[in-house]
C-alpha cells in the first residue's frame, strides 16, 4: 500500500511488525532520495517522528507507542523533495525541510 508507514522492532532474531499508519511519504518515487524522515527528541522526552504526509505538501509529527498518533501537521509552502533534518530538541526542535521549488523551510513546531 503508498503511503503506509511500518516500524519495526528486533524479537530476538526475527523482525516484527511494531506499527503502521496509513497516509505518509518517506521518499519521492523515483529518487534516490531516502532521508525525508527524522526522528526527535519532544518537549516531554517521548521521542517522535517528523515525516512527510503522502502528497508532501506538510510535515508530520507522530508519536510513537502501542500505535502511531498524528500530534501536529504542518502546511509547507511546496513539496517536500529532499532531506529533512533536526535541530535541537524538546522546546526548541525546529527542522529544516528542502522543497521540490528549491528552497529549504525552516520549521517550528
Amino acid at each position: 500500500e503508498d503511503g503506509l508507514l511500518q516500524l519495526w522492532r528486533l524479537d530476538g532474531e526475527q523482525l516484527a511488525l511494531r506499527a503502521q499508519k496509513p497516509g505518509y511519504s518517506n521518499h519521492v518515487q523515483g529518487s534516490p532520495v531516502q532521508d525525508l524522515a527524522v526522528w526527535f527528541r519532544a518537549e516531554d522526552g517521548s521521542l517522535r517522528i517528523a515525516i512527510p504526509i503522502l502528497d508532501r505538501t506538510g510535515l508530520a509529527l507522530l508519536a510513537v507507542g502501542d500505535e502511531i498518533r498524528e500530534v501536529a501537521r504542518i502546511a509547507l509552502p511546496a513539496k517536500v523533495s529532499s532531506g529533512v533534518t533536526v535541530l535541537g530538541e524538546g522546546k526548541d526542535v525546529r527542522f529544516l525541510v528542502g522543497l521540490d521549488d528549491g528552497r529549504v523551510a525552516e520549521v517550528r513546531p
